[in-house]
């Protein structure tokens, strides 16, 4: 159906729509907070909601790949928490696809945890680790695994220290690892 964007009407309060789908009514609310979240019961919401979790990780991640580049060097640990939260959401749409479950919470080395062992293996095979060891994988991941939840609010440390290519290689590796998984799947 169409969507039409509705602009706030003079003398309303509380609950404004600003999105009107003529097949369902009212769908989307200028207050963010009180748009509703997907449902995720059956095996077509969650095969639906991976997709749309992919994609979205997708955007993220394009914007790390425009914004990494020397123009910005103190940009980095904004970056670097943007790229942190794709990486999230790439394996969160494997979790979604493969485990049919929800996933909660921000830290990466707990949700790739959850994966499968044998895709856990690929995304360890395919990291380049070009700064670091295949041998401590699972350590740099664990001490990289907060990025999202620290790094964006890097203002607040006094010092801070973290493995930025790490970060930046892991996001590219699990969306190279998504899409493998996206593109046999569909």
């Amino acid at each position: 159906g169409m969507i039409k964007v509705l602009g706030r009407h003079e003398n309303e309060e509380g609950d404004i729509c600003m999105k009107h789908d003529e097949n369902n009514g009212f769908v989307a609310y200028f207050q963010i907070d009180k748009n509703p979240k997907r449902k995720l019961e059956t095996t077509e919401d969650y095969d639906v909601f991976a997709i749309s979790t992919y994609k979205s990780a997708v955007d993220y991640s394009r914007i790390v790949e425009i914004s990494f580049q020397p123009l910005f060097p103190n940009c980095i640990p904004a970056i670097c928490s943007i790229a942190s939260f794709a990486s999230e959401l790439f394996m969160k749409s494997i979790v979604y696809l493969k485990l049919q479950k929800q996933c909660k919470g921000h830290d990466l080395f707990e949700i790739y945890n959850l994966l499968p062992n044998e895709i856990k293996e690929e995304i360890k095979h395919n990291h380049p680790c070009s700064n670091t060891k295949k041998e401590i994988f699972e350590l740099e991941l664990k001490e990289t695994g907060k990025g999202f939840e620290t790094l964006r609010y890097h203002h607040e440390k006094s010092r801070l220290a973290f493995n930025a290519v790490f970060i930046i290689e892991l996001m590219l590796t699990l969306r190279s690892c998504c899409s493998h998984f996206f593109n046999k799947e569909r």
